[in-house]
């Protein structure tokens, strides 16, 4: 039994070995560029959760979990008995490490080697702007002259196009890619898609990104109904009474100047944390990083709004303890930024402070509780990796196109980062799309689950997309967890 991908050894095609108890792994050679050999090849890992009756006819799934940079392999290990209650028990789940993820190269780590420089970095707190640029300089040099160019989109789009060329259980004379992809790992599949319609079999796409505005790193078109998501916050901690929802008041009003009053207060004076067993050195909890834990609460209401309520509670008693591990996250390090920017090939670029200022009163205007936490485009102001030509893709916006076989969207009703109705635009894209509306709130399906919702999937996956206009509920609705 293999526990690590390094025990695993590197092939030009899929040996599959036992690992992480109940999974066999592999670990497929590629090129670094499929348009120029002597770049040299890279390793990417595969991990598959096998269909215990599988035949020769059995389709992969590959899955792929967002991000950009979440780790495929370690979304697999710990979700699977939810991907497989949403996807059915016919099909195999293969995810992977996408390029300088984890397991896969090429290594775009800034701070190779030195965990503690990159600590230090990262708690220390100054000014967004700032440390994007600081960044994006340091990243930059790290990376100078090696194969951190070629992790964008479109080489991850080449590297399934790879595997199911060399996958040995299709019964196709042309292998068709059959793929489940979640937030940006709807712009993976939308790439695939662009570039190979004619080797779509199925592909679920959730939590819609809008590949136009992806692609041109403007991320413009996120957080419209992030506010209403939030207003629909101040009413379920009502509703739920006190003993669910720790930051109950009598009326919804009354909750939202509750927190406007919070958050005035953190902004005059902010929170320090100094509690050895919750941070590594001494942290502090700002109006910013308030910001940023509303907008990650919003991802899945049902099961983080009771832990939001609690630590809104406790920072009205002036104890940021609960709310330390977000105040890391929220200074970076820019997990995704190298993908996020390689893609976007410095189409929009915040080189200026007043860029920036007219980007951020921008996203306020979308958004008064979290535009001002909805920045990505400032992560790419100083980052210097430009994608070889053969990876520099561009989305056609002029022509549908038409895959082999429909793509289903499955999109939240109110999703704080990928609205419905950008997954409705894509028809404009992509011809026969299929969509599934789930009438919930949260990022992507997953963020409330629905038995309805796995229904439709599964029987797309049958060959039976759902007809215009399905929607679903979810199973529950926020604070049925709170205990």
């Amino acid at each position: 039994m293999i526990w690590g991908f390094s025990q695993i050894i590197l092939t030009v095609d899929l040996h599959w070995t036992p690992c992480f108890e109940s999974f066999t792994c592999t670990r497929l050679q590629v090129p670094l560029d499929y348009a120029n050999s002597s770049a040299g090849t890279i390793s990417v890992a595969f991990i598959k959760h096998a269909d215990p009756n599988a035949s020769a006819k059995t389709h992969d799934i590959l899955y792929n979990p967002g991000g950009p940079g979440d780790t495929g392999v370690g979304e697999l290990i710990s979700n699977v008995v939810n991907l497989r209650n949403f996807l059915g028990d016919k099909h195999n789940i293969v995810s992977f490490d996408p390029r300088g993820v984890t397991n896969s190269g090429p290594n775009i780590d800034c701070f190779p080697g030195d965990q503690a420089d990159e600590y230090i970095f990262i708690s220390t707190y100054i000014p967004v702007y700032a440390l994007a640029g600081a960044y994006g300089v340091w990243c930059s040099a790290a990376h100078m002259n090696n194969s951190a160019q070629y992790v964008g989109t479109s080489a991850g789009a080449q590297d399934m196009l790879r595997y199911i060329d060399v996958s040995h259980n299709s019964s196709n004379s042309v292998r068709k890619l059959w793929y489940y992809g979640v937030s940006c790992g709807t712009a993976l599949g939308s790439t695939f898609a662009s570039l190979h319609p004619d080797r779509v079999g199925r592909m679920t796409l959730d939590g819609v990104l809008d590949l136009n505005d992806w692609y041109s790193g403007e991320l413009k078109a996120n957080i419209i109904h992030a506010d209403e998501i939030i207003e629909n916050f101040f009413l379920s901690c009502y509703k739920a009474g006190k003993e669910k929802c720790v930051f109950y008041a009598d009326s919804p009003r009354k909750i939202e100047q509750r927190l406007n009053d919070l958050f005035e207060a953190i902004r005059v004076e902010p929170i320090a944390v100094a509690d050895r067993s919750k941070v590594k050195s001494p942290t502090i909890i700002t109006y910013e990083v308030m910001r940023f834990a509303l907008l990650n609460a919003c991802y899945a209401p049902q099961f983080q709004w009771p832990q939001l309520a609690q630590q809104l509670l406790d920072l009205e008693n002036r104890n940021g303890s609960s709310m330390a591990r977000l105040a890391v996250l929220f200074h970076g390090p820019f997990e995704g930024s190298t993908v996020l920017c390689a893609d976007s090939n410095s189409r929009y670029n915040l080189f200026t402070l007043e860029s920036f200022t007219q980007h951020v009163d921008l996203m306020k205007s979308q958004s008064h509780w979290v535009g001002e936490s909805w920045l990505h485009p400032v992560e790419c102001r100083q980052l210097q990796i430009t994608p070889p030509p053969s990876q520099q893709f561009s989305f056609d916006t002029t022509t549908a196109v038409r895959t082999s076989f429909p793509i289903l969207l499955v999109s939240n009703n109110l999703d704080p980062v990928t609205p419905l109705v950008r997954a409705r635009k894509m028809h404009a894209h992509f011809s026969g799309l299929a969509l599934l509306v789930q009438d919930s709130m949260g990022h992507a399906s997953d963020s409330a689950p629905s038995n309805c919702s796995a229904r439709y999937v599964q029987e797309y996956l049958d060959g039976m997309p759902p007809l215009p206009g399905t929607t679903c509920q979810p199973n529950t609705l926020p604070f049925e967890y709170a205990d």
